[in-house]
């Protein structure tokens, strides 16, 4: 994996809370991409300063045990801070200054994508000493790769 870091910057969209226990993670995902989508939230969006779709995974309950890990997903965009957005469903989250470590995903999405997290999921602390902070994948333009970022203790 390559290690980046960035300064703080904010993210507004569709938020959910899933968990992994009784199997709700691919279910609550799933739903949640299709209402993003059926639901066209990418165009109630305002004040976008980059046209790249994040998924952040946050507030993470459990990190260490993989069976009970629970977390907040939003699905959104980076926007102009401090501006308010007309949709009240909408939320906004600031993501602070963090180290990652990330992958690239290319191939048949999620499929591709499901895998690499897998792979991240099992890799142990040596390999990756994840913070559980704000994790990311970063989608380019037609959805055909993937940034998978993990954040990491420096």
């Amino acid at each position: 994996m390559e290690k980046y870091s960035h300064g703080a910057f904010q993210v507004t969209g569709y938020k959910i809370t899933t968990t992994r226990k009784d199997n709700r993670e691919q279910k609550d995902i799933g739903e949640a991409w299709a209402t993003f989508m059926s639901n066209q939230i990418a165009d109630k969006i305002l004040h976008k300063i980059d046209p790249t779709l994040h998924a952040i995974y946050f507030n993470f309950v459990n990190p260490e045990n993989l069976a009970e890990r629970g977390y907040d997903m939003l699905l959104g965009f980076i926007t102009e801070e401090n501006l308010k957005q007309e949709d009240p469903n909408l939320i906004t989250i600031t993501i602070p200054a963090q180290d990652y470590e990330y992958i690239k995903v290319t191939g048949e999405m999620p499929i591709s994508l499901v895998s690499a997290w897998q792979k991240v999921n099992t890799m142990s602390k040596e390999e990756c000493d994840r913070a559980f902070g704000y994790d990311m994948d970063i989608y380019n333009a037609d959805m055909t790769e993937v940034t998978l970022t993990v954040s990491v203790n420096k």
